[in-house]
């Protein structure tokens, strides 16, 4: 028989004991946590100073933000930050040369400092340099019309005019761009020696703003450029009428001296002479002018005076072959046989450079890319004094090719300050 239960026992409590280790993990927890929020409090009042930095640039009050980066580089003088924010600030200031610099030791870790790096960059005509920055804020702003702007004239700088015209495209799709992007495209077709495209872009701009008001150029300077692309296309007629107006507006020896060349065309030959006499007036080394002026001395069967139109610039280095042809002519009906003879020969010669160069051209817009046509344009940067550009270019072609002789007398040209070398070292075969 089984025994009734007994009394219930009272239940105990147990006591739980704390660990240790737990104790210490939640108060380190807690530190870091402490530290954490004053470290990142510490930051946001050390980087009070940037900010009013950024705002200054972003009201474009450069002169404050560059005294505001000086005063907090003095302090924290290896912040790329602030550096970068410097370099931005001597951006808005146009000291191309000073925000280089930085930018060259910190770079760009952000939009801003990477679209003042290049404009920098382009002010400084660094073309290679500043391509591969446009690209990348294009692709991350494909809707900004500006950059899509210098994307497109940095390609065309470079020599690639397919991959600029093919950008400059897009910028006629923009609002308030349109003329914009027209001016763009005819100068790269002009540059390129399409005088016809160059020339139905540019007329596009006349139909829609016959005054040819805001553009990026002066009214002038654009008819002037788009009436020597018609007398180019051998339209002189139509060439006539806009160089007519862009001299009405300022006066300049290029566009006395087309105008004249467009008079000429049109059979007016008196007004083509007084205006080559004006160009000269305003620039004694025109040579369209001197050729002009000699040519119609020798149709007047004036010897004499087509030889003293020509004799000031018997000794330039960059004479045609068609002034060369005119001091033959113009010796041989003097009777000068033996000098004459002499200027043959340098016609023949400058007829078959120009004939390289010509074939060269070709090769340029065929393959922009090519060896060869990165080799021309790093001689043409060096002969209009960009020796940096000319540099960038030289240092890829010699890692390339290091024993590449054209290459390597155009490094020792640019290294020791020397004339540079001929053409006549490429290999024309490759073009």
């Amino acid at each position: 028989m089984s025994q009734p239960p007994g009394p219930a026992r009272p239940r105990s409590k147990s006591v739980r004991r704390r660990s240790p280790l737990g104790f210490w993990l939640r108060n380190l927890v807690a530190i870091a946590a402490l530290t954490g929020g004053g470290m990142a409090l510490l930051l946001w009042w050390e980087d009070r100073p940037l900010r009013g930095i950024e705002s200054s640039i972003a009201r474009k009050n450069f002169d404050q933000a560059l005294s505001l980066s000086d005063a907090y580089l003095r302090e924290f003088p290896d912040r790329s930050r602030a550096l970068q924010l410097k370099a931005q600030a001597l951006t808005g200031l146009e000291r191309w040369g000073d925000a280089a610099r930085i930018f060259e030791r910190v770079g760009g870790d952000d939009p801003e400092s990477q679209r003042a790096w290049s404009q920098t960059l382009l002010h400084l005509k660094h073309w290679s340099e500043a391509l591969p920055l446009l690209i990348e804020l294009h692709k991350r702003f494909p809707n900004d019309a500006e950059i899509l702007h210098e994307l497109a004239a940095c390609y065309g700088q470079l020599g690639e005019f397919e991959a600029g015209i093919e950008v400059a495209q897009e910028l006629l799709t923009f609002p308030n761009y349109a003329d914009r992007g027209r001016l763009l495209l005819g100068t790269l077709h002009e540059r390129r020696g399409n005088h016809k495209l160059a020339a139905e872009n540019w007329q596009s701009i006349l139909a829609s703003n016959p005054n040819a008001a805001n553009l990026q150029i002066p009214a002038a300077e654009f008819l002037s450029a788009y009436g020597r692309a018609l007398l180019n296309d051998g339209r002189a007629d139509e060439a006539q009428v806009l160089l007519d107006r862009s001299l009405r507006m300022e006066e300049t020896s290029e566009t006395a001296a087309a105008l004249g060349e467009a008079c000429e065309q049109t059979g007016d030959a008196a007004r083509a002479q007084q205006l080559w006499k004006s160009a000269l007036a305003r620039d004694s080394g025109n040579l369209k002018a001197r050729n002009g002026l000699a040519r119609a001395a020798l149709e007047q069967n004036d010897p004499a005076l087509a030889l003293k139109w020509l004799n000031p610039v018997a000794d330039r280095d960059d004479l045609s072959s068609a002034t060369a042809y005119l001091f033959q002519r113009a010796l041989t009906l003097s009777g000068d046989r033996a000098a004459a003879t002499g200027w043959e020969s340098r016609v023949a010669k400058l007829r078959d450079q120009e004939q390289r160069l010509s074939t060269i051209e070709q090769g340029l817009q065929a393959a922009p890319d090519a060896f060869w046509s990165r080799a021309v344009r790093a001689h043409r940067f060096a002969s209009q004094g960009n020796l940096r550009q000319a540099a960038v270019l030289i240092e890829r072609l010699l890692k390339e090719r290091p024993d590449e002789p054209f290459v390597r007398q155009l490094a020792e040209s640019l290294e020791n300050k020397r004339p540079l070398p001929s053409f006549d070292l490429i290999p024309m075969k490759l073009f």
